[in-house]
């Protein structure tokens, strides 16, 4: 029974794991529970037609215990989740889905296993398979599908009640209903969904176990209450509000009947005196909290469900919002205004604040100002909300109340100050805010006093966010007498502070104000964004408060709470966004903001120095240290600073800032540098700009300083950052271009930096080819995405000394066969191919030409390269680069010891100080090792190699018993860091590789789906609709013609995101060709049928609104012609906006059609010396070579009633010419008032439609003439 039943066990897991395969190379990642369509092999259609091969897993199930029995249903995910085209016609299908659908109806009627949560949780995914999968019609065709989902239902309105055992399960659930209730409209047939009847019972059903989930005395834990995981809050709400609009009028009346007693013992409990049941109230509180979320979710989806057209719904809007409005005018009066710091009173504001966040986006957002007569219209009958800024005065009561109150609660206040910065970015909202008397005191008044938490230090970092939107308003206003007056509450903070004797300078009192007033600084210098503005903030500042921070500096060196956000506004100051700090030409405002760096940078930078090291080393020094580099790194690289001006006149500030810098880079071990994300990019940052800028300075330096930089950049080319990697290469691009113009082909006597230069080179002469190998490793071994970015130091490199290439070269060709060798020399030499000595932009874009042909060459005859090897003793054995590079690091060190023969007797006292360093090395090793095995626990079961490497790496690093001496400890250790670790790091770059891939195959797959739909949902409406009823003289009344046009965009809309993303592969991964290929086939299918939908639409338009126009061939008494009528200039009202809307979508269209163009050649092979581009000029070329789609559609009709009067001029040539001369002229500055503003608002950046409406006429005209 044992045998039988681990064989039963066995033959489940390897049918998972043979189901689980990545047959196209998707990789899909075992980690997540998400995944797109599984793509079986045509071979296996014979064995999944089998109707045993479906039955046998639920059989399975049915027979075995979990964990079995959860891997027999996570089978039948994935064989619901099997690509639709594996079946030859629409009958195998439907027979395959009737057996999923048969066996899931027995699990339901039966409720077999799923006491198990796992079962229940898998049986949950795989009901939720069969609306993304499979259509609703296909469903409705099997006939067991009334009995199905009605127990569906049944099961649902289970789970909901039983809201803890579910709520991660039940997100599946919902979204398949969601899909049900969304494909409703695009339904042909009679067949009943049955959907009327159950989804109002399962709308009801939520609501009423979000309710009983709130209970009286419910512990305030972060981890029970549903109100407080945001994330599974988010999860839930997202499907469930396209339920409630399924039905949304039954739906609403059903919200507002439960919602208004509960409103109004709210109401009555505020109005007592008497406390009450406190407990009560919290329950109260909470079920009004999944209320008004509720209503927030339903508000939100209100944009893309294209409910903006439908009357009736934004009436109902209007009702369930009203509710939440009369609900603010309660929850701040009376016995509730004492309830601040009750959590049930927290929950309940969070839910008003993202309500007014989703109303905002719906209704009082820059796009729907003008869009919401309606709603408003019902609002003023109910509240007397009669426009947009009588309710954002309300939205803003309610943020001025919550930052009043809310003294401690952090996440109320974060939220809070997110909706007030999303209504001041907005910029007819922000407008408006500043009519508002609350806006206008807020920002006269914004003190401690009257925003008690600007006096917390919890709320601290709030208060950044707090003043970036204050400066958002105060800026909109271009009043400089505005701006100080909005000032004075920070410039009192100013002068107490200034004023304050240094004795008193290291009190709590100023400590804390100062840190205020930092973080206050900060959010305004954050809002500064144009040099208007800047100057506004610089002018204030400077110079009567500069002294200010350098006191602090001096004072708080120790103290990491003053100093980081004192160096994040300076960082912050020095910033030149948008091109803000730009000043006159005869100003020296540049050169003295960066004194003042220099004087802030030298004087923390000298003292941090000098402090002792901590435990917490990166919280007290290195943290302060990197934004001290990336403050020096934005003002050295802003390009308002003219740097020569110091030397020259013999100021030290640029010379001390660079030399305090340096020490304090060096005192931070390479490989805390790199083990410090923010530190590390600091870093590589700073020494770019220095490379770029002042390559002098690094020149200059000692040849062991110079070569520790150079070395660390190494290190950075070598990490998985490609942001890092690319900094690097520039940094060497920059050293080695230096070398070549100033050494190699520069003229003599050189310059005393090429000396020194020259002289670092000749003390490490290996420095240039180890890292011209290690760029070639990257570039031939691994998938790095920042090709182009290493391409430009490997030239400079290479031209430095073609001798250390041609070394190179011969090492990689002797690694290889021999019968590979002659055709790897052909690659070689067509690497070099037209690449002459020079670094000038044409040479250097040849030669990254050509590496990218080189390594497309290698891949096609020479799947995976060997690595290049030393064959200097003519053996057959080969050995890496990296083992090279190691002995060459071995011999470096002895050289650096063992300089002359007199050092020999050191070596007894160095062996020693290193068999300590091992033995401290091998314990730290231990410790890395533990706590590896600690962080690899969440994915370690997921892979069975990574299991098998860690176990292996953790019984060799922690043995039982004490190695015995230090052979045994340096030959296992040895093994641990030269082969299981790098194992082991290989395993989770290959995961990352797979979750990757992943990731965008889910997020193709899903657009890919909507755009099917869309698809399908517009030929459907076609097919049973007259197209003529889109288009007539009035207003449309066909309901169906607004769900049809929001269709059509967002079929257009998913194709341009598709291609986005496929852009992006194409130029990182393009390897990846059966994901690029299988995409663009559906696409491609979508695109044949919606491109002549939209022009057949088009054309009925053009047909209606009286295009072509009559031609006028007659002359009057003086020999000219009269104009000819432009229908595009009579247009007004609907006609001109449906005729815009046409016309957008064309150019939509095309646009994409030549982005899709582009990558398709490079992906083919036509291209792939150049990244996919979608660069202006190919947009405009095409648009020349093939014309703009939309003139010619309004060119062609007219051509074909010129042929009409050209057939009786055949004999007079002179005429023809006329009338298209005529033509051309008299609809050409029609064309261009009404046409080229769509044109730049459809991003055709470049097309001119002059030039469009001239070709396409000369192109008819050519046409003819060649006819005849």
């Amino acid at each position: 029974m044992q045998v039988s039943s681990v064989l039963k066990q066995l033959a489940v897991s390897l049918s998972l794991r043979c189901l689980s395969y990545d047959f196209i190379g998707t990789s899909l990642d075992e980690s997540s529970e998400e995944f797109g369509t599984v793509q079986i092999p045509a071979s296996w259609r014979s064995i999944l037609e089998d109707p045993s091969t479906v039955q046998i897993f639920f059989d399975y199930y049915g027979i075995t215990e979990p964990p079995v029995s959860k891997e027999a249903l996570e089978c039948l995910v994935r064989l619901a989740s099997v690509r639709r085209s594996l079946f030859t016609d629409d009958g195998g299908r439907s027979q395959f889905l009737a057996r999923l659908m048969a066996g899931t109806k027995e699990i339901l009627q039966t409720g077999k296993g799923l006491v198990d949560h796992d079962n229940y949780h898998e049986f949950c995914r795989l009901l939720g398979r069969f609306k993304v999968n499979y259509q609703l019609s296909e469903l409705l065709n099997v006939e067991i599908y009334g009995e199905w989902i009605r127990l569906v239902a049944e099961f649902t309105t289970k789970s909901l009640q039983s809201w803890q055992w579910a709520s991660t399960s039940v997100y599946y659930l919902l979204g398949l209903w969601s899909r049900l209730v969304t494909s409703v409209p695009y339904l042909k047939g009679d067949s009943p969904s049955l959907l009327d009847e159950t989804v109002p019972k399962i709308t009801e059903g939520f609501i009423t176990s979000r309710f009983n989930s709130v209970q009286a005395g419910f512990p305030d834990d972060l981890s029970e209450n549903p109100l407080d995981n945001v994330e599974l809050l988010q999860d839930q709400l997202e499907c469930f509000p396209y339920l409630c609009r399924f039905q949304y009028e039954n739906t609403s009346l059903y919200i507002i009947k439960i919602m208004e007693p509960i409103l109004q013992a709210y109401t009555e409990r505020g109005r007592s005196r008497a406390p009450g049941d406190v407990d009560e109230l919290s329950v109260i509180e909470g079920q009004l909290a999944w209320m008004v979320h509720i209503i927030a979710a339903i508000l939100k989806i209100r944009q893309t469900t294209g409910c903006s057209t439908e009357s009736s719904q934004e009436l109902i809007d209007a009702e369930l919002a009203a509710r939440v409005l009369q609900l603010i005018n309660i929850t701040d009066s009376g016995l509730h205004s004492q309830r601040y710091c009750e959590a049930s009173k927290q929950r309940l504001d969070r839910a008003i604040i993202t309500f007014f966040q989703n109303f905002r986006k719906s209704y009082v957002g820059d796009q729907a100002m003008h869009s919401s007569k309606q709603l408003y219209s019902r609002l003023s009958e109910l509240l007397g909300l009669h426009d947009h800024l009588v309710l954002l005065n309300v939205i803003i009561g309610k943020i001025a109340t919550n930052l009043k109150c809310y003294t401690e609660c952090e996440e109320v206040i974060e939220h809070t100050l997110s909706l007030f910065l999303e209504l001041a970015s907005g910029y007819m909202t922000g407008k408006l805010l500043l009519k508002l008397d609350t806006v206008k005191f807020i920002i006269g008044h914004h003190t401690r006093e009257n925003f008690p938490f600007l006096e917390e230090y919890r709320c601290s970092r709030s208060r950044t966010t707090f003043y970036y939107t204050l400066g958002y308003l105060i800026f909109m206003e271009d009043s400089p007498v505005k701006f100080k007056t909005s000032m004075d509450p920070l410039q009192q903070v100013m002068v107490k502070l200034e004023s304050t004797a240094d004795a008193a300078f290291r009190t709590d009192a100023v400590k804390y104000a100062f840190i205020g007033l930092m973080r206050d600084m900060r959010g305004i210098a954050m809002a500064t964004n144009s040099r208007r503005t800047y100057g506004l903030l610089f002018d204030w500042l400077y110079p009567s408060h500069m002294p200010l921070l350098l006191k602090a500096i001096s004072h708080w060196t120790d103290s990491p709470e003053v100093t980081t956000p004192l160096l994040k506004f300076v960082a912050e100051f020095v910033l030149n966004k948008a091109q803000r700090l730009t000043f006159d030409s005869s100003s020296v405002n540049g050169i003295l903001l960066f004194r003042e760096v220099s004087k802030l940078i030298v004087a923390y930078g000298s003292r941090i120095l000098s402090l002792p090291n901590t435990a917490d080393m990166y919280a007290n020094k290195y943290k302060g240290i990197w934004i001290s580099l990336t403050i020096l790194q934005r003002a050295l690289g802003g390009n308002y600073v003219n740097f020569g001006v110091f030397e020259l006149y013999g100021d030290r500030a640029l010379a001390d800032a660079l030399d305090i810098s340096l020490k304090m880079t060096l005192s931070i071990p390479l490989a805390d540098i790199l083990s410090y994300r923010k530190l590390t990019k600091a870093y590589f940052a700073y020494v770019e700009v220095l490379f770029s800028n002042h390559i002098s300075f690094i020149l200059n330096l000692d040849t062991n300083t110079f070569m520790h930089i150079v070395g660390s950049l190494e290190s950075g080319l070598k990490g998985l950052d490609t942001g890092i990697s690319s900094q690097c290469a520039a940094a060497v691009d920059n050293l080695a271009a230096f070398y070549f113009n100033n050494i190699t082909v520069g003229e003599s006597p050189p310059s005393a930096v090429a000396v020194n230069l020259a002289r670092h080179i000749a003390e490490s002469p290996n420095l240039f080819p180890e890292i011209l190998r290690t760029l070639f490793e990257i570039v031939l071994f691994e998938d790095c995405g920042n090709q182009w970015s290493l391409s430009r130091p490997m030239l400079s490199l290479i031209l430095i000394s073609e001798q250390m290439f041609s070394d190179l070269k011969a090492q990689i060709l002797a690694s290889q066969p021999l019968d590979q060798q002659q055709r790897l020399l052909l690659c070689f030499d067509k690497l070099m191919a037209d690449v002459n000595r020079s670094l000038d932009s044409k040479n250097r874009d040849k030669f990254t030409q050509n590496l990218t042909r080189f390594l497309f060459l290698l891949s096609r005859f020479h799947g995976e390269i060997s690595s290049p090897v030393n064959n200097n003793d003519g053996g057959d054995t080969a050995e890496p680069l990296s083992n090279l590079r190691q002995h060459i690091q071995l011999s470096r060190f002895l050289d650096r010891h063992f300089k002359t023969q007199r050092d020999l007797p050191a070596a007894a006292s160095l062996a020693s100080e290193l068999n300590r360093d091992c033995s401290l090395l091998h314990r730290n090793l231990e410790d890395l090792i533990a706590k590896l095995s600690l962080a690899a626990s969440d994915w370690i079961s997921r892979s069975t190699d990574a299991r098998s490497i860690l176990m292996r790496s953790v019984e060799s690093c922690c043995p039982s018993s004490p190695p015995d001496g230090n052979a045994m400890m340096g030959r296992r250790q040895k093994r641990i860091l030269g082969v299981e670790l790098p194992a082991l790091a290989n395993e989770v770059a290959r995961i990352e590789t797979i979750r990757l891939y992943a990731e965008t195959t889910l997020k193709l797959e899903v657009l890919v789906g909507d755009l099917e739909d869309a698809t399908f949902s517009v030929t459907n409406k076609t097919s049973r609709n007259n197209p003529f009823n889109l288009l007539k003289a009035s207003r449309p009344t066909d309901q169906d013609i607004g769900q049809k046009q929001a269709k059509l965009m967002l079929a257009v809309k998913a194709m341009n995101r598709i291609e986005e993303i496929l852009v992006d592969v194409a130029n990182r991964r393009p390897h990846w060709t059966h994901l690029l290929m299988a995409v663009d086939a559906r696409v491609e299918k979508a695109l044949s049928i919606l491109r002549p939908h939209v022009l057949s639409n088009h054309r009925i338009l053009l047909s209606s609104l009286g295009w072509p126009p009559s031609l006028t061939t007659s002359s009057n008494e003086k020999g000219t012609r009269s104009a000819i009528p432009n229908p595009l200039v009579l247009m007004e009202g609907e006609n001109k906006e449906l005729y815009c809307e046409s016309f957008l979508k064309l150019c939509a269209l095309q646009h994409l059609q030549v982005r899709r163009t582009g990558r398709q050649n490079k992906l083919q092979g036509y291209n792939n010396a150049c990244k996919v581009s979608n660069s202006i000029d190919t947009i405009k070329q095409s648009c020349f070579e093939h014309g703009l789609w939309s003139i010619d559609e309004l060119v062609q009709p007219i051509a074909s009633r010129m042929e009409h009067h050209f057939s009786q001029w055949s004999d007079e040539p002179k005429f023809i010419f006329a009338l298209v001369y005529k033509i051309t002229r008299d609809f050409l500055e029609g064309v261009d008032n009404i046409l080229q503003p769509l044109i730049d608002k459809a991003a055709l950046a470049g097309c001119s439609a002059k030039e469009a409406w001239v070709s396409a006429m000369v192109t008819v005209l050519s046409r003819y003439l060649e006819s005849i």
